[in-house]
């Protein structure tokens, strides 16, 4: 496993991050939580926070993908409640960064009660 990897955004360790290459102008991230779960609240933990200028969540929906939320910046902890959805897989997908986006966790969580 790279020092980088995908895995490292979703292990709940703040001391990891998932990155992207230098330059890179946009990437995606995908969560497969394994199974149809009941999702309203998002956390993302940019790891230098600034890079990311536009991204959206996304949800798959059999064949297609629909969108969850947009948003023009992430920061050090970006936390976001949204209308919820149920969901297996999930896509963070960054429109837009001014260096190669890396993120130190990306969480999402039940909508709150």
């Amino acid at each position: 496993m790279s020092q980088y990897a995908a895995a490292k955004a979703v292990d709940e360790d703040d001391g990891t991050r998932w990155a992207t290459d230098s330059g890179t102008p946009s990437a995606w991230i995908e969560v497969d939580l394994r199974q149809p779960t009941l999702i309203g609240r998002v956390r993302i933990d940019e790891a230098f926070a600034g890079r990311v200028r536009s991204f959206t969540l996304d949800y798959r929906d059999g064949d297609e993908w629909k969108p969850i939320l947009a948003g023009s910046e992430l920061g050090e902890h970006f936390t976001q409640g949204f209308p919820p959805v149920t969901a297996r897989v999930v896509r963070l997908n960054i429109l837009e960064a001014t260096e190669g986006p890396t993120l130190n966790e990306f969480a999402l969580y039940p909508p709150k009660k």
